[in-house]
């Protein structure tokens, strides 16, 4: 991959000058947080037929000690600026709170506040005049409504709105790699319910500008299938359907030089 030239981005970015001449974010996480405003100014085709064009999204995959939570903050910063005041960040596990907080902090952005869905009811409804970051793990998400109550994706949806065009990160993006169903030694291995929650989300608000986050993205191709908001997933690109993620790991696909083809 260090041989490969990255392409020329073509984004100004929104951040107050002060936090780049002030070295708020250095060099390699300024480069993310440009790629991806130039990942999310571009739109993808609708998954089916009556639905709406999808954001294009952006993968985070830098390894340890880069600082994936501060590019992640450097990006929410960015899209603050002109003025998206909601954000959703999921993640593992609460731990996250504490260093999304500190590095929230270290991008100049003290005021904004990072609200815990898990501390709202399964069948309240989040503040609606509240701005600021609404945090969530992917167990949250994942579990199911009760009778006569909003499931959690309901209430993020009713929270931001159907046109909601801010930030959704989903940290540790690879816990929602079991998004399809897969034929394995053991037999059938199902969907895990946040993984579709994942799906859900990003079906419900196309508008929105998603980033994954993920040191280690993938173990087998299959384990992608809940990105689609990175372009090759979909009609007119390489794999047309989620289904087809299950064939790329058993010689389904043959891909090279940036394109895939089924095999013949």
């Amino acid at each position: 991959m260090a041989s490969v030239n990255p392409p020329w981005p073509n984004y100004d970015l929104k951040l107050p000058s002060r936090r780049v001449t002030e070295g708020l974010l250095s060099e390699a996480q300024l480069e993310q947080v440009i790629y991806a405003g130039a990942a999310h100014s571009q739109m993808l085709p609708a998954m089916k037929a009556g639905m709406a064009p999808r954001r294009k999204g952006y993968y985070i995959g830098d390894g340890t000690g880069v600082g994936k939570t501060r590019e992640i903050a450097g990006i929410i910063a960015d899209n603050w600026a002109p003025g998206r005041k909601k954000h959703i960040l999921i993640s593992k596990d609460k731990k996250l709170l504490i260093g999304a907080r500190r590095d929230f902090d270290n991008v100049g952005m003290k005021s904004v506040q990072i609200a815990d869905l898990g501390a709202t009811k399964a069948d309240g409804t989040v503040p609606a005049s509240s701005d600021g970051v609404l945090f969530a793990t992917y167990s949250t998400i994942g579990k199911g409504a009760g009778e006569g109550k909003k499931s959690r994706i309901e209430q993020i949806v009713e929270w931001v709105g159907p046109d909601f065009d801010g930030t959704i990160v989903f940290d540790e993006a690879h816990l929602a790699g079991n998004a399809v169903s897969v034929k394995g030694p053991r037999g059938q291995t199902k969907p895990s319910q946040a993984a579709l929650s994942v799906i859900d989300l990003q079906t419900l608000l196309p508008n929105a500008r998603v980033v994954y986050a993920s040191a280690t993205a993938a173990t087998e191709v299959h384990n992608l299938a809940y990105a689609d908001r990175l372009g090759p997933l979909g009609p007119g690109h390489a794999v047309p359907d989620r289904r087809e993620f299950r064939l790329a790991d058993h010689g389904g696909w043959h891909c090279r030089d940036g394109g895939c083809l089924p095999a013949t």
